[in-house]
């Protein structure tokens, strides 16, 4: 069975290729912005215009020069520096200063911005970073991010179950189900536990969310809230992305 997984895996499409297909286009909808996407920087007004144009290109560089294979050394790194510089000074001190959730666990649903950014920051890291501690960063990131969002599946459920499509059978369990299975994700990524098969799954699940889920709702409004549900879209995809790549590379490692 093991052996099967790891053939499958050698065989599926590449992770990092994924990631980077999302990542990418969410570079071409920056640079076609007219100022920082909120999932960047939610105060559009401390920089230039300018400089969010640059922003996406640099994302789009980076992409395309992983497709051709020929990566600039430390561009990743460089990447995965910036969006931690835009989560802990542009995000974190609005949020520790008007959304503590330890105060009132309602308001951990702002968080989500904040831990998306983190999450793309370590896959970049991943993409381009060869020692194996500093790799697992990337990995604990996505790992808390799905915690939360786990849990966020609870706290919001009336909403979470409106973005449904009206065709889709009993949401409420859908929902709850997600919820759970996103919250053991991360924690078993989290304490290294299964980590191929944990990951395969989630990106499977990740993956069918954005024909479900996503497409739906790109369809329905697509232009909402500067380019919200085509942004979700694509991070939906490389989320998926970033799952599969913990999983072909843990069975790299289990497989030599």
């Amino acid at each position: 069975m093991k052996k099967t997984l790891s053939l499958w895996l050698e065989r599926a499409p590449k992770g990092k290729l994924i990631f980077l297909l999302g990542f990418m286009v969410i570079g071409f909808l920056q640079i076609l912005s007219s100022s920082y996407l909120p999932f960047f920087i939610p105060n559009t007004e401390i920089f230039p215009l300018w400089t969010a144009a640059s922003w996406g290109v640099l994302i789009v560089i980076f992409a395309l020069l992983h497709f051709m294979k020929k990566p600039l050394p430390y561009f990743g790194l460089i990447l995965s520096i910036i969006m931690l510089l835009m989560a802990f000074c542009f995000q974190l001190p609005d949020l520790l200063n008007k959304e503590p959730f330890w105060e009132d666990i309602m308001k951990l649903g702002a968080w989500t911005s904040f831990l998306k950014l983190l999450s793309f920051s370590g896959a970049c890291l991943w993409v381009d970073v060869q020692a194996k501690k500093y790799k697992s960063i990337g990995r604990y990131f996505f790992a808390i991010m799905l915690i939360v969002f786990g849990i966020d599946h609870f706290l919001f459920e009336t909403f979470v179950i409106t973005i449904f499509p009206d065709w889709f059978p009993i949401p409420t369990f859908w929902t709850k189900l997600t919820g759970a299975f996103l919250f053991l994700s991360g924690v078993c990524l989290l304490i290294d536990f299964k980590v191929r098969e944990v990951s395969l799954l989630t990106a499977i699940m990740i993956f069918s969310w954005v024909w479900l889920i996503h497409l739906p709702l790109v369809l329905k409004n697509p232009y909402a809230n500067n380019y919200n549900e085509i942004i979700s879209f694509f991070q939906a995809i490389a989320f998926s992305g970033i799952a599969l790549m913990f999983a072909q590379e843990d069975s790299k490692v289990n497989t030599q």
